[in-house]
């Protein structure tokens, strides 16, 4: 895992900011409580992938420094509140493929510790009961899971936030088969209030995973 020293200068070419401004959204969050105090002295202390979440989640949220912390500690402990299983399906009607609920709505239990009537590949991309840690998961694993062949793998991956209400959502495509996972809600707008959305491709969560890789 790369040091703090090490992550500043790529998470600010990512992002497109200035080095200087990830220095000071990075001591906010670790003033917050929101990332693990390293040892004292340049660059020394390994950056932890929930550590980085919370950056990249401040570094794209709607705040600067000011309330960064406490919209970065709303997103990551969004609670796992179930998702859905879909099967790619050939359709008469339609001249592409479409994917139809296999199944019953996955539940949170279902998702992190699996029952029988439950599919998901918690084996290849286990959830936690929270966003943010969901989300450092991905992060930690996502190389490993690139170099699977074909659609043994997962692909399509993509992080999803919105307001309002704060809801986020993970999807990705694995074989035929299509998972969505919600955090928080369903993501269902509030009539008459304007949203904001920020989403991470499977692209761009890769560069992110690289970062923390060193």
């Amino acid at each position: 895992m790369a040091s703090r020293a090490e992550i500043i200068p790529p998470l600010a070419k990512l992002f497109d900011t200035l080095p200087n401004s990830v220095d000071v959204i990075d001591r906010e969050l670790a003033a917050a409580g929101l990332r693990v105090r390293l040892p004292r002295g340049r660059g020394v202390g390994a950056v932890s992938a929930l550590d980085l979440t919370h950056l990249a989640f401040a570094l794209t949220g709607r705040r600067v420094v000011r309330g960064a912390a406490q919209e970065v500690e709303s997103i990551s402990s969004l609670p796992l509140i179930g998702g859905r299983c879909l099967r790619e399906q050939e359709v008469e009607a339609f001249p592409e493929p479409v994917f139809l609920d296999e199944g019953a709505e996955l539940t949170p239990k279902g998702i992190i510790e699996g029952t029988w009537s439950q599919r998901y590949p918690r084996e290849l991309l286990p959830m936690a009961p929270t966003f943010g840690r969901s989300v450092a998961e991905i992060i930690q694993r996502l190389p490993d899971l690139e170099r699977l062949p074909g659609l043994e793998g997962v692909f399509l991956l993509e992080v999803v936030v919105s307001w309002e209400p704060l809801t986020a959502r993970i999807e990705f495509r694995h074989g035929v088969y299509m998972f969505i996972i919600n955090f928080g809600g369903t993501g269902e707008l509030l009539e008459g209030r304007p949203q904001f959305t920020f989403r991470y491709t499977q692209n761009f969560i890769g560069k992110i995973s690289s970062i923390h890789n060193g």
